[in-house]
């Protein structure tokens, strides 16, 4: 049987399309690692019906003061830091895998390119392409706003869907979309885009 990816999601306040993508991405995966707010007790619920198949972690999102900025500080969403809890767990429990960070609104469409055992181990692989749309109806009517084909040379968007097998971690970041992001860590020779589209729901301009 081919192996399958350890996921590791970070989910607060997204209760409205997490119970979607947990159905819709269930079975693509060993095991999958959700990291949520002590508060966030809607996401938790959710998850219960889950546990099987779903380790449910709790991080205090607001753990992270940034000193950049003009006083008064205050305590900035860690995305980072909850993402590397996750990470440091999987590698904990499952040393010898492959590793997928999935965003919360993300629907894996297609998986036949996700065969781990032909993966170069030294590369982070992305999807080949991302369809966002701006609500439920827009998905299920397949009505995309926007398609955002991701290329090799640049991989600007590898944020929402990143496969890897080293145990590299996420550091304490409060825009894990710039400076912080995880792709940064890969130079562009060894970025690769699987032959696999990803769906991001509710996607606004």
């Amino acid at each position: 049987m081919p192996k399958k990816p350890i996921a590791i999601t970070v989910s607060t306040n997204f209760a409205d399309v997490l119970p979607r993508v947990l159905q819709a991405n269930q079975g693509l995966f060993a095991h999958w690692y959700v990291v949520t707010g002590h508060q966030d007790l809607e996401t938790q619920e959710i998850l219960q019906e889950y546990q099987d198949s779903v380790t449910t972690l709790l991080f205090d999102f607001q753990s992270l003061v940034d000193t950049s900025r003009p006083r008064p500080w205050r305590p900035r969403f860690n995305k980072g830091g909850a993402l590397q809890l996750a990470q440091r767990r999987a590698y904990q429990e499952w040393p010898n895998d492959w590793y997928l960070i999935l965003d919360t609104d993300i629907i894996v469409r297609n998986t036949h390119d996700l065969t781990l055992e032909q993966l170069d181990p030294q590369c982070l692989y992305g999807p080949k392409s991302r369809f966002d749309y701006r609500s439920w109806h827009d998905y299920q009517e397949h009505l995309p706003w926007h398609c955002r084909p991701i290329w090799q040379e640049s991989m600007n968007v590898i944020g929402c869907f990143q496969l890897y097998r080293y145990h590299f971690v996420y550091e304490d970041s409060v825009d894990t979309r710039n400076d912080g992001d995880f792709s940064l860590r890969w130079p562009l020779s060894r970025r690769r885009c699987l032959d696999i589209t990803v769906d991001h729901l509710g996607y606004h301009e």
